[in-house]
Order: C-alpha cells, then sequence, then structure tokens
C-alpha cells in the first residue's frame, strides 16, 4: 500500500512541477527530460547491482522494453494533457495510474495479487472524492 500511495503522490507532484515545463516548451522537451533521467537513475541502481542483473535483464527486457514504451507513451499524452489544462486535472487522472499499473504488473508479469492493492485502490477512490466534494 505503501509504495502505491508514493506512486500516486510522486505523479501529482510531477504534474504540479511540469506544468510550467510543458507551458513554456513543447512537450517532447518535458518528456526527453524525465526518460533521460529515469535512464540515468536506473543505469545507476542496475550499475550497483550488475551481478544479479546480468541473467534477469536478459530475460525481462522485452518486457521492459514494453513497460518502456507504454510509460513514453503515458508521460507525453499526460503532459500534452497538462499542457492544455491544469495540474489539478491532471492529478485526478494520475489517480488512476497506480491502479493501472498494479493491473498491468498482474496480468503482464504474472505478480501476485496482494491485499494490500484492495486498500491502495480504495484510498485511490477516497481521493476522487475528495477532489470532486
Amino acid at each position: 500500500t505503501g509504495w502505491l500511495v508514493l506512486m500516486a503522490i510522486a505523479f501529482t507532484v510531477s504534474g504540479f512541477l511540469n506544468w510550467q515545463l510543458v507551458l513554456k516548451h513543447p512537450v517532447m522537451v518535458a518528456v526527453a527530460f524525465q526518460e533521460v533521467f529515469i535512464f540515468l537513475l536506473s543505469s545507476l541502481v542496475l550499475g550497483m547491482k550488475i551481478t544479479e542483473a546480468k541473467g534477469s535483464l536478459r530475460k525481462w527486457a522485452p518486457r521492459y522494453a514494453l513497460f518502456g514504451v507504454i510509460i513514453t507513451a503515458a508521460i507525453y499524452f499526460g503532459d500534452r494533457g497538462l499542457k492544455i489544462t491544469d495540474p489539478f486535472l491532471l492529478s485526478t487522472v494520475g489517480l488512476i495510474a497506480p491502479v493501472l499499473t498494479s493491473l498491468l504488473g498482474l496480468f503482464l508479469l504474472r505478480e501476485k495479487w496482494h491485499w494490500s492493492y484492495l486498500i491502495s485502490i480504495l484510498l485511490i477512490l477516497l481521493g476522487f472524492f475528495i477532489l470532486y466534494s
């Protein structure tokens, strides 16, 4: 539950931080900046654990590539939407992202269902209720 809540908070903060960037620059600048940051961060983490990641990277690389394309598209369309709207509306859409991420993990990566997903979904629904009240 904690990781999903943290992800929802990160998406919301990201929307507010990116708002000024996409208002002043083309959307692809924001997308490129985020993707380069994630690439450098993940490369650093993998560099620390290269012996552990070597075998698993080959096994999971196609799925990671698929999720990379999905996440890049999500960032691109999210930033395009942010350019024509505001962070408040984007944060309501951002509340859906953790649920979709969990469902994609369950179905594509064959992750096991955990009871904390239900709690997270309930917290997200509470967030919708608070935003629209």
